[in-house]
């Protein structure tokens, strides 16, 4: 039998957290669409804030981030609309 290695690695933008609140106002701002947001109250297990650590991708990959955010979500919004027949595969 061959083992197979594998690394587990760590991809995001660094220590710059946005709130899911703040991801969603750009989004409506971007799509000119007003989100339906159903409030729940907060789990015990929910974290709070979280930061991806991503030395491990610039050590083993040399890798950083090339878009910040905004960026980030200006091109996936872009493929989604240039891809929208992809989408007529997903159940919602």
């Amino acid at each position: 039998l061959k083992k197979i290695g594998y690394e587990i690695i760590n991809l995001g933008g660094g220590r710059s957290p946005i709130s899911l609140l703040k991801v969603i106002k750009i989004l409506e701002r971007k799509m000119k669409k007003k989100a339906m947001i159903n409030y729940e109250t907060v789990h015990k297990t929910d974290i709070e804030e979280t930061c991806a650590d991503i030395s491990k991708a610039k050590e083993l990959l040399d890798w950083s981030p090339q878009f910040n955010f905004e960026e980030g979500l200006d091109r996936t919004i872009e493929w989604y609309k240039e891809n929208k027949s992809w989408l007529s595969g997903v159940e919602v």
